[in-house]
């Protein structure tokens, strides 16, 4: 039979809170380096770009290619914008039809739900015409 012992547990915030209670010299580089991590994600808040400059070294620094940094900081900002089939194949170097092809499947394997991304009366054929999509 295991043995039960009460213990404390906290979570990263309260962690770091702790930290910074402790007057030993021992703690001091760690809440320096506390001070430094804060002042850089409040200079971050106040330009954003900062972060992506941040995301880029932190990815390299695990080792990912730039080729892989480019692809998955671009996925990072399709999921901020509504991009249209001909726009999101241009991103990816593919053709449309590709395009529709994922998506088709993405709507099929219940990935997504199909009223939550698509609205038929924004969906116009090449000549500006709107068309009506059915999906079986």
């Amino acid at each position: 039979m295991a043995k039960v012992i009460k213990t404390d547990v906290a979570d990263t915030e309260q962690l770091f809170r702790i930290i910074q209670s402790v007057p030993s010299p021992k703690a001091e580089p760690i809440k320096q380096w506390m001070a430094h991590v804060a002042a850089e994600r409040i200079d971050q808040m106040q330009d954003p770009e900062l972060s992506i400059q941040q995301a880029m070294m932190d990815y390299k620094r695990l080792g990912y290619s730039d080729n892989w940094i480019n692809q998955r900081l671009k996925s990072i900002e399709i999921l901020k914008v509504w991009l249209n089939q001909s726009q999101i194949s241009d991103l990816f170097g593919t053709s449309v039809q590709n395009v529709s092809c994922h998506f088709i499947n993405i709507l099929k394997d219940k990935e997504l739900d199909e009223n939550s991304v698509i609205k038929d009366y924004l969906i116009t054929a090449y000549d500006g015409t709107n068309i009506l999509l059915l999906y079986n």
